[in-house]
């Protein structure tokens, strides 16, 4: 038996290994079909905002929060129809 508990929310959590053009689209293509709704990715290898916007964007998500650095770095995106998101940490 299953019991229905509400509305249902989508989490990926990824190691990137360094964000890139190509793995930011293989990303897309992975969530959006599955209709992921919070993307978490760690390992973005990025120094500042303008290091991780040159990557690129996930088509259909939007950028809530990251922190930055050079060997590490987390990022966290949410899919463009959430309304209510905001990053609670921040560096």
């Amino acid at each position: 038996m299953t019991r229905r508990v509400g509305t249902v929310l989508r989490i990926c959590h990824f190691n990137i290994g360094g964000i890139s053009n190509a793995k930011i689209e293989l990303l897309g293509n992975i969530c959006r079909p599955k209709a992921i709704d919070v993307i978490a990715i760690q390992e973005t290898h990025t120094v500042d905002k303008a290091d991780l916007y040159k990557r690129r964007y996930i088509a259909g998500y939007v950028l809530i929060g990251a922190i930055h650095h050079k060997q590490y770095g987390v990022a966290a995106f949410v899919r463009d129809n959430i309304d209510s998101a905001r990053m609670i940490v921040s560096e």
